[in-house]
């Protein structure tokens, strides 16, 4: 559960957050087991009828696409394919979901990705993507997101720039983020940005003065009394309703899509006031990102289709413990959003360590994983004998019978963030409805660390 004590957050749900604050040196209280574990043994139907399901995988280093070729159908008309991960910090999960970037690009024509991070800093690797000026190391390090500060997202973002470089007059790719977790940027892009378009208006910064103090000590602005919130959250209305209220003034002195992203600037400063000022509401961070989300789809025109970086917890369709970005964008768009979880059954991974008993965080290391339960999903996969392979769980919907119906019931599926304590490893898995929340999964038998360019 959440604890607003200094705001941190407990075990499980540190999935659920990507960022985990210096100045949080107060631990989050030890968190229920969200999963049931058993003896249970792998029941040999169902195994049959996963190993008749399963689609082999290729090695991530495969440079064709017939092991992919299935997912043309079983992607379809999607507009939003949103690719998860079981752990932040998983070689295998981050070159495959490369593979399948280049997969959905070459072959379907897909145009923009989104990642789970903010989105003005986000935008500078874009800038990079379409013109080619600047580092990609550099921008990717400004991102401060260290699960994704890696040897794979480099390369991915390296092969996009090549992609973008070779498109001549066709389709080139846009590099979106959807995050609000860090508002220093957006507000610096607010200053500037009303600087080329108002230079008269003096404003601006004054009325961004009170959040600047938070801006890179987020959390504690839960604990600030709250006259000074209010002062806050004042001074950033003002500025966002001083966008709206000038826009055809702006447009003109900038254009339509400068104008729309220091609006969009505003806004996640807004998201960032709000989330922080309410950190009991633990719902509120994945509204935002399905809002911001939408936002780029709809800024992208009726031809954007969009490729989605994110946590299993975040691209869950249904998840349990709380209502996920995911479950948000399925409300909204349907079956135009399709969501792949991604599972692993014996590996390791990078994660910031978390000694329970100190109540301590400790520096980004490899963890290795325990095994998970008997009666799991992974143990299951497990027994296809498989090294990796996709899963098309809505089989199930017209396949419902005594070799599927474990399938459809609720067993411990594992979710590890960006924080991991070895100790408690079934404080990282919950009762999973895998065809309720998932659409696809993409399974790996063994797995090991991203290769991080720094900690």
């Amino acid at each position: 559960m959440v604890s607003t004590r200094n705001g941190c957050v407990s075990a499980l749900l540190l999935a659920l957050l990507l960022f985990i604050p210096t100045g949080c040196t107060t631990a989050p209280a030890p968190s229920p087991t969200y999963c049931s574990p058993s003896d249970h043994e792998v029941a040999p139907a169902t195994t049959a009828w996963l190993r008749e399901k399963a689609i082999p995988l290729a090695d991530n280093s495969a440079r064709d696409w017939q092991d992919l070729g299935p997912l043309k159908q079983m992607i379809g008309e999607a507009r939003i394919v949103a690719l998860g991960e079981a752990t932040h910090g998983t070689r295998e999960f981050f070159d495959a979901k490369r593979r399948l970037l280049q997969f959905l690009v070459e072959q379907m024509g897909f145009n923009t990705f989104a990642i789970e991070a903010n989105g003005p800093e986000a935008d500078r690797i874009n800038a990079y993507l379409q013109t080619g000026q600047g580092d990609p190391a550099q921008l990717l390090a400004a991102l401060q997101v260290w699960p994704w500060n890696t040897r794979e997202v480099l390369e991915m973002i390296e092969w996009m720039r090549a992609h973008n470089r070779q498109a001549g007059d066709g389709t080139t790719l846009t590099f979106r983020g959807f995050d609000m977790q860090l508002p220093r940027a957006a507000m610096d892009d607010l200053v500037r940005y009303m600087q080329q378009v108002d230079p008269s208006n003096n404003q601006t910064e004054s009325a961004l003065a009170c959040y600047r103090q938070f801006q890179d000590a987020t959390f504690g602005y839960a604990t600030v009394d709250p006259a000074t919130q209010q002062k806050c959250r004042e001074g950033l209305e003002r500025v966002y309703a001083e966008l709206q209220r000038q826009r055809a003034a702006y447009e003109q002195e900038s254009s339509p899509e400068e104008y729309q992203r220091a609006l969009r600037a505003a806004r996640l400063t807004l998201q960032a006031e709000e989330r922080y000022r309410t950190m009991a509401n633990r719902d509120l961070r994945d509204a935002f990102m399905a809002e911001n989300l939408t936002w780029i789809l709809d800024n992208g025109g009726p031809q954007a289709k969009v490729i989605l970086w994110a946590h299993n917890t975040h691209v869950d369709a249904a998840l349990p413990m709380t209502k996920s970005m995911g479950t948000y964008l399925r409300e909204r768009f349907g079956r135009e959003y399709l969501s792949m979880g991604f599972a692993f059954y014996r590996g390791s991974f990078n994660a910031m360590e978390f000694d329970s008993a100190k109540n301590r965080y400790g520096a980004v290391a490899i963890q290795q994983a325990a095994l998970p339960p008997a009666n799991s999903h992974e143990s299951y996969f497990h027994a296809v004998g498989l090294p990796r392979f996709l899963l098309d769980l809505r089989e199930l919907e017209s396949e419902e019978n005594a070799e599927t119906v474990w399938m459809t019931g609720p067993h411990p599926f594992r979710s590890i963030g960006a924080v991991y304590d070895p100790s408690r490893p079934l404080d990282y898995c919950y009762d999973a409805r895998l065809p309720e929340e998932f659409d696809l999964i993409v399974y790996f038998d063994e797995t090991s660390p991203s290769e991080l360019l720094s900690k």
